[in-house]
């Protein structure tokens, strides 16, 4: 992949937006969406997004240019139940980078986004994929990233922003 081409794009959408539907076999016997599962809803919508929106493909990236991310932290907050057959609209934005990580804020809404369900903040690390170490991101990436970052939850805690979002549609 050509990575000027991210730094081309002339509509960055800053918080790209995807619907999902919870399926059955992603839920407890009340109904429930696991708990487990909520990171594969999380990861998929993300992935979906880079693609549609940016037109980066990582796993096309991965195997052109021999570099990928490795999720290396995770923090979420299950804020509402979230129920089998429902439509929920996932949200995600970049809230910080430096020269070998991304921090994404990952949002799961109500279909109408009237009420937060989740909150995931993921760290990935930029990774060599043949050496299995850190890399540095390309001067691209670090530009791309710039157009995207989302400072609006600067100086919050994990803890005050999932506080934050609880309080969103009571």
């Amino acid at each position: 992949m050509n990575l000027r081409k991210l730094t081309e794009i002339t509509d960055y959408h800053m918080h790209p937006e995807s619907k999902a539907l919870i399926r059955f076999h992603d839920c407890d016997p009340f109904r429930h969406l696991n708990q487990s599962r909520y990171l594969d809803y999380f990861v998929s919508a993300r992935e979906d997004q880079l693609r549609d929106n940016y037109g980066l493909d990582i796993h096309k990236f991965a195997q052109e240019n021999g570099h990928a991310w490795m999720v290396t932290k995770n923090q979420i907050a299950y804020i509402r139940q979230v129920l089998v057959n429902e439509m929920v609209t996932m949200q995600t934005h970049v809230v910080g980078y430096d020269q070998s990580n991304i921090h994404v804020e990952m949002i799961m809404w109500d279909e109408a986004k009237v009420k937060t369900k989740a909150l995931l903040w993921g760290t990935f690390a930029y990774v060599n994929l043949m050496e299995s170490k850190r890399a540095i991101h390309p001067p691209e990436l670090m530009e791309f990233f710039g157009k995207l970052k989302w400072n609006g939850t600067d100086g919050m805690t994990f803890d005050q922003r999932a506080a934050a979002m609880y309080s969103i549609g009571k």
